[in-house]
């Protein structure tokens, strides 16, 4: 379900639109959206889900 919601908003549109019109390198939108995912699979970790544990 996690993974749905964070892709309903990444699209090619979106992506061409912020390079184009932003001019926001590919690497940044690379890097940002892998920051996204890390940091939204960390909560997890939190509620002591995570195999560490």
């Amino acid at each position: 379900m996690l993974t749905h919601a964070l892709l309903a908003f990444v699209n090619f549109e979106t992506a061409d639109h912020l390079r184009n019109e932003h001019q926001v390198p590919a690497a940044r939108l690379q890097s940002t959206w892998a920051d996204l995912v890390r940091r939204v699979s960390r909560a997890d970790e939190s509620h002591g889900n995570s195999e560490e544990s």
